[in-house]
């Protein structure tokens, strides 16, 4: 009697269907630890760029801003409030900043405390639409001071935040 070398077809079936199952669970796996890892990201972030982004997000919605920019833009960030009063966001030597004004023959007055960010733009996506993206410095090791200057170290690691924010409708009603 003769024998022949190799695998069957049947042999060759199950271990194909084997290995597409640990594909599948490797794969479920990695996409669970992209999650776990954007959502450490997110909490390894400046302390004190929650709040201020919270902030920035209830300006924004309380605004009835006409007239921003389409194009992506670095230049301080002014909104009209119903009552006729304006904010200012802007970055000054490495910080967001916060300005009010009671209305427009006013002076700006700084309003809360500036939060440390490597850089920041803005652009109105439609009438009722704004992008805010916020570069910050992450969170530094104990015992490693911040940089001189509001200048982030070239290897420091930054984490970008990416922010879209419905501006208020007419008559007092939130577009969305």
């Amino acid at each position: 009697m003769r024998r022949w070398a190799g695998y069957s077809l049947v042999e060759l079936l199950v271990a194909l269907a084997l290995l597409g199952v640990v594909g599948a669970v490797s794969s479920g796996l990695l996409v669970e630890l992209a999650r776990l890892d954007a959502a450490l990201a997110r909490t390894a972030r400046v302390p004190l760029l929650d709040p201020a982004l919270a902030r920035l997000r209830n300006d924004i919605q309380s605004a009835a801003a006409a007239g921003l920019s389409p194009t992506w833009s670095s230049l301080p960030l002014v909104l009209l409030l119903e009552d006729g009063s304006r904010l200012r966001y802007r970055v000054t030597a490495g910080h967001l900043e916060r300005h009010v004004a009671a209305s427009v023959d006013r002076p700006w007055r700084p309003a809360g405390s500036a939060v440390a960010v490597a850089d920041w733009r803005w652009r109105a996506v439609g009438p009722r639409l704004l992008v805010v993206e916020i570069e910050a410095w992450s969170v530094r090791r104990a015992g490693v001071p911040a940089p001189a200057g509001g200048a982030a170290a070239p290897s420091e690691p930054t984490v970008r935040e990416l922010l879209w924010i419905a501006l208020r409708g007419g008559g007092g009603r939130r577009a969305w």
